[in-house]
């Protein structure tokens, strides 16, 4: 018998899908409006992507403008079961450019939270952070509002 693996949805969406629209985005490959379409995401992961289970009716998506040239795209993934899965995504857009950054508020080790940038395939830890939702917030806009 053949088993299938299956794979977390929540890692796959916050770590691979969601990264490489922002790698192809700044690449100037896709633009930015693709970050706030969720139903096409959900089509082309379940049509070509078998083995991703996710829910998603526990996965949210708003986009708030800042200014004239910057909007910040929310995600608010399941409930983190463990160490190393996100509470929460941003992507910080630069729309006069379309730059973009992607952070992850994530669960780390003994209870802690920490804040993770993912960008070019690679990641970076920012350290300790208090899992405040209005406080990550900030703190990805005060970063990357000079992109």
């Amino acid at each position: 018998m053949n088993q299938q693996t299956t794979v977390d949805g929540r890692i796959f969406v916050a770590y691979q899908w969601i990264p490489q629209l922002v790698d192809d985005i700044n690449a100037g490959v896709v633009d930015h409006g693709i970050l706030a379409d969720k139903l096409n995401w959900q089509s082309v992961i379940l049509n070509n992507y078998p083995e991703v289970r996710f829910n998603w009716d526990e996965f949210q998506h708003e986009a708030f403008r800042i200014d004239d040239t910057a909007q910040l795209h929310v995600y608010v993934f399941p409930e983190p079961e463990e160490p190393g899965h996100p509470a929460f995504g941003a992507v910080f857009v630069r729309t006069s450019s379309n730059a973009c950054a992607y952070y992850t508020l994530e669960m780390a080790p003994a209870n802690q939270w920490t804040i993770v940038g993912t960008q070019n395939g690679k990641r970076k830890s920012y350290g300790a952070f208090q899992p405040s939702f209005d406080d990550f917030l900030r703190w990805v806009i005060d970063r990357h509002n000079t992109i």
